[in-house]
């Protein structure tokens, strides 16, 4: 298992991130979440022992993954902008990493190249960027690291080609228990692949949780009331992007289902409708993204 104890890291003197505690299971998809330039790339360069850490650590099997071959050999990290060598072929890349990585299997590559109708032997200088970026990420499986740490996953891929990535990536973890965190802002293919989401924002953790637990920890409402109420009528209901208009209200809470709607009932609703919320609709309620009025911008 990955451990994240009370990371900070910096650049300088500016602190990206700060009090980061996380743990990256055996044969779990860890999604991170967050605006541009939240540190989720400074978070996976430091899990990956790249990035030196200002305070705390990050250990797997027990070991500080910085600077720490014994360690880093159980890993393999994708960046968003993967360099991969240009003078050479997929065949010459593997034998790259094969002198790193001690399970590394040729097989398994050529086996992965063909899924993807890339020849071994194809030049890499002559690959698109999607292509390259399909080579790294099958290179990284066919290492058969314990640990793979994949910046962007979705970026520069195809419908079918992110469909095939989610596939290969579960049957690693059923397979062979590989621990994988993702990073991303394809929110909606994270929900479905991931099985654990963490949101980072202001340096830090700002929400942390299992994504099965996502529809039971938040809902939207909407409800139709006897008569008009105003926002502090429903202040115990603890609503959050509250919007209210003739006795209609729309809101989101995190309190529980049947708490709010016995709730409401005692208010004087007389119809009440509610749904989970999406990651998406939960990043954007964590985030506290308010709208904007652009009338007049463009006249």
């Amino acid at each position: 298992m990955l451990q994240v104890e009370n990371l900070a890291v910096g650049y300088g003197d500016t602190l990206v991130l700060q009090d980061i505690n996380l743990q990256l299971r055996p044969s779990s998809i860890l999604a991170l979440a967050g605006h541009n330039g939240a540190g989720k790339t400074t978070l996976l360069q430091a899990m990956m022992g790249i990035t030196q850490p200002k305070a705390g650590r990050v250990l797997y099997g027990g070991r500080d993954v910085f600077n720490d071959d014994i360690s880093r050999r159980e890993m393999f990290f994708v960046p968003d902008d993967p360099y991969i060598m240009p003078f050479g072929s997929i065949a010459r890349l593997g034998k790259y990493y094969a002198a790193y990585y001690p399970r590394f299997s040729f097989k398994l590559l050529e086996k992965l190249a063909g899924l993807i109708n890339i020849s071994p032997q194809m030049h890499i200088s002559r690959m698109s960027k999607g292509m390259k970026r399909q080579v790294a990420i099958m290179v990284g499986i066919a290492t058969q690291a314990k640990v793979l740490l994949l910046d962007e996953l979705f970026d520069g891929l195809d419908p079918m080609m992110r469909k095939l990535i989610c596939s290969l990536t579960l049957e690693l973890i059923s397979q062979q228990g590989t621990s994988i965190a993702v990073s991303s802002h394809n929110l909606r293919e994270l929900y479905e692949l991931c099985d654990r989401v963490v949101i980072i924002k202001n340096k830090g953790i700002v929400y942390e949780t299992d994504m099965d637990r996502i529809a039971e920890q938040w809902h939207m409402f909407h409800v139709f009331f006897e008569k008009a109420l105003v926002p502090e009528d429903l202040a115990v209901l603890q609503c959050r992007d509250l919007r209210m208009s003739d006795g209609e209200a729309v809101f989101v809470t995190h309190l529980p289902e049947e708490e709010v709607r016995t709730l409401l009932v005692k208010l004087g609703a007389v119809q009440i409708s509610a749904r989970p919320l999406t990651l998406e609709e939960l990043f954007l309620q964590q985030m506290e993204v308010q709208s904007h009025d652009f009338q007049g911008w463009f006249a």
